[in-house]
């Protein structure tokens, strides 16, 4: 009788086994599909960052080409300043229109032209 009760409690104790074992397996299965499924998202998600950057990095190569040729253009926009500045420092404007008023009125007219044209070209 008391082997019987032992044989019961070992196929009990085998049976207990068996199910936790194939309980444990079920849930490492399960968290496996999970965490392929997340490990490919995260791989989505660092690949599309990846592409981001390189954009980025793109993007701000072209601002350093851009920025030089804007950084050029004003440096030579300060130099005619200047030459301008200079220019009319040398001239009275009044006195001229008044000794030559057909002289002047035609070199503004043909400046204003100019001036024009030029935005015309610069806004194109």
């Amino acid at each position: 009788m008391f082997r019987i009760y032992i044989l019961i409690g070992i196929v009990v104790l085998i049976g207990s086994i068996v199910t936790g074992g194939y309980v444990y397996v079920s849930n490492l299965q399960e968290n496996l599909e999970f965490y392929k499924i997340e490990y490919t998202k995260v791989n989505e998600a660092y690949d599309m960052q990846e592409q981001v950057l390189t954009n980025m990095q793109n993007q701000i190569k072209i601002n350093k080409i851009l920025r030089a040729e804007l950084q050029s253009s004003l440096t030579e926009a300060r130099k005619k300043a200047v030459s301008t500045k200079k220019l009319f420092a040398k001239h009275d404007i009044e006195k001229l229109m008044i000794a030559k008023k057909d002289t002047m009125t035609r070199l503004m007219r043909k400046a204003t032209i100019q001036v024009f044209k030029e935005l015309e070209i610069e806004t194109q």
